[in-house]
């Protein structure tokens, strides 16, 4: 018997070749992919940035001037909650307006009463100091802003969705 230092080779049917090769092919074939796709979405930012201004012209057309006076608030209000807590829009007899929080009040989508006031004084919003009252939480008021009766049917609409 002699002593063989060396690999020993056996003869296989050869389904193993690729599979060893595979990492590698993979390897060189997911590289061409990436250079590919780089290339092809170098040519892309003119087009995005083309659609996301004219995404966005409708929410610019939907900016209202923010208010400078407190609103005190009657009886005949609607709220029409959406943002995803960032915000509400808020109908006010015949006034519209768009309340904005500081930081998100996730409760403001679910809570079945709203109560607003400024400075503990009850149904007056302003710019400063409002606080959003719901069931589970209080909300600071970041801004409010002034909008059309068309633009919060708009609203309206698009949060019953």
């Amino acid at each position: 018997m002699t002593k063989d230092t060396g690999p020993v080779v056996t003869r296989t049917s050869g389904r193993f070749i690729a599979a060893a090769a595979a990492p590698a092919w993979r390897g060189v074939h997911f590289r061409a992919q990436t250079t590919k796709r780089a290339a092809m979405n170098s040519r892309r930012p003119t087009r995005l940035l083309l659609a996301m201004a004219l995404a966005t012209v409708p929410i610019a057309a939907f900016a209202g001037d923010a208010i400078t006076e407190c609103v005190d608030l009657g009886g005949d209000q609607e709220i029409v909650r959406a943002g995803g807590g960032q915000h509400f829009f808020l109908r006010n007899g015949s006034d519209h307006y768009r309340v904005s929080f500081q930081h998100s009040c996730d409760s403001i989508l679910t809570t079945p009463r709203v109560d607003i006031s400024t400075q503990g004084q009850a149904n007056r919003l302003c710019a400063a100091d409002t606080r959003v009252k719901t069931k589970r939480d209080t909300c600071r008021v970041a801004s409010v802003e002034s909008m059309t009766a068309d633009e919060f049917a708009v609203r309206k609409k698009r949060a019953s969705r």
